[in-house]
């Protein structure tokens, strides 16, 4: 991506991804980010407040996956408020908030059975090392569902987006025709 070597996050951090580059490659005038180690500044004036906020849920949520869970679930952990959810799901390609705001959610169709189960394994593998694990459901042998929630709360905590944005990194083998109608809600 042409602006890949404008925005760099910082040594041993993980490249930006390619949907976060794309939001800040409009027509651009002058705008400053700094989010952990990761800064830059490229002109943006024209944009409107909107957008700005589109931008910033991006580089929060590109942040997310290079954090860690562990240690953020517990029964004291603090719910995330609504418009910062909101704002944090924004960032996320196919995932949805259910009705009440207490979970997220994103669900595909896979290749078929073996690579349903191979995304499984995969998100498995991530849920152990980051100790928050998500409810998964297979249904129809390849209808993929994962759900995130903080059990302890009762609702979305940080540690649900966090594992989201990691979820995301997971390769999935979707089937071509689900792919076609649903190529949006792919993770970047």
């Amino acid at each position: 991506h042409p602006l890949a070597s404008i925005l760099k996050p910082c040594k041993g951090a993980e490249p930006l991804p390619r949907a976060t580059l794309d939001l800040v490659a409009k027509p651009l005038h002058v705008f400053h980010w700094s989010q952990g180690c990761l800064e830059f500044t490229i002109d943006s004036s024209t944009r409107s407040r909107r957008t700005s906020s589109a931008m910033r849920a991006a580089m929060d949520v590109a942040s997310l996956a290079a954090r860690s869970c562990k240690g953020l679930c517990g029964k004291d952990t603090p719910r995330v408020a609504m418009d910062k959810a909101e704002e944090m799901l924004r960032g996320l390609s196919g995932w949805k908030m259910a009705a009440d705001g207490t979970a997220i959610s994103r669900a595909f169709v896979a290749r078929n059975f073996m690579a349903a189960m191979a995304f499984f394994q995969g998100v498995a593998k991530v849920a152990e090392e980051e100790g928050h694990h998500p409810d998964l459901h297979l249904t129809g042998y390849r209808n993929v569902k994962v759900e995130l929630s903080t059990h302890s709360i009762g609702g979305l905590s940080e540690a649900d987006f966090i594992m989201a944005a990691k979820i995301d990194q997971v390769p999935v083998d979707y089937s071509p025709k689900w792919l076609e109608n649903h190529a949006q809600q792919v993770p970047k």
